[in-house]
């Protein structure tokens, strides 16, 4: 994995992405948004091909980074504490089990992104929320660091558990696997 000093552009931070298999898209400077004059499709022109990350990046150095989560194997808990997500995470782990992923970073709207891996050969139809504040994300993507918000925060990842520290997301629960969509 790349140094710390090695990560100091987007650029840098996209390119190690992708050594590790997650197909990255470029996002709007200071947004969520992916940009759409570089990935018409958005996250289905998510790539892992460092020449086209390259020329992404050439273009727009200041872009965001976005993880299709779909084409790299992972599923997200998206926690929003403003709109009752803390409350909802806590219950969630009370009645069914533990929600807590080896690889877990803050958002810049103050919530949580708990990425776990999807076991290969699984096949997984998730619905898209588990209740007030917590979205469970398989087909969309999540904002990575060093990305900002548009609160002007960056997103990053929880001092034990990045990803490119070499730590490997979780395993999918049992239990959210087992959840159809209604």
């Amino acid at each position: 994995m790349p140094s710390p000093a090695d990560l100091s552009t987007p650029l840098a931070w996209a390119l190690a992405y992708a050594d590790m298999g997650w197909h990255v898209l470029p996002l709007e400077p200071g947004q969520k948004q992916p940009l759409g004059r570089l990935v018409p499709r958005g996250m289905l022109d998510a790539s892992i091909d460092s020449a086209v990350i390259r020329a992404w990046w050439a273009r727009v150095p200041s872009a965001g980074i976005g993880i299709a989560l779909a084409q790299s194997g992972l599923v997200a808990v998206d926690v929003d504490p403003r709109n009752g997500g803390t409350e909802t995470f806590e219950q969630l782990q009370a009645d069914h089990g533990s929600l807590i992923s080896d690889v877990m970073a803050y958002t810049g709207g103050g919530g949580e992104h708990h990425v776990f891996v999807i076991p290969p050969g699984a096949q997984v139809s998730l619905p898209g929320t588990l209740g007030p504040g917590i979205d469970l994300k398989a087909n969309g993507y999540i904002v990575v660091e060093p990305s900002v918000h548009p609160s002007g925060k960056t997103y990053g990842w929880e001092a034990s558990s990045s990803p490119l520290d070499g730590v490997a997301p979780s395993p999918l629960p049992d239990w959210l696997r087992s959840l159809r969509v209604p």
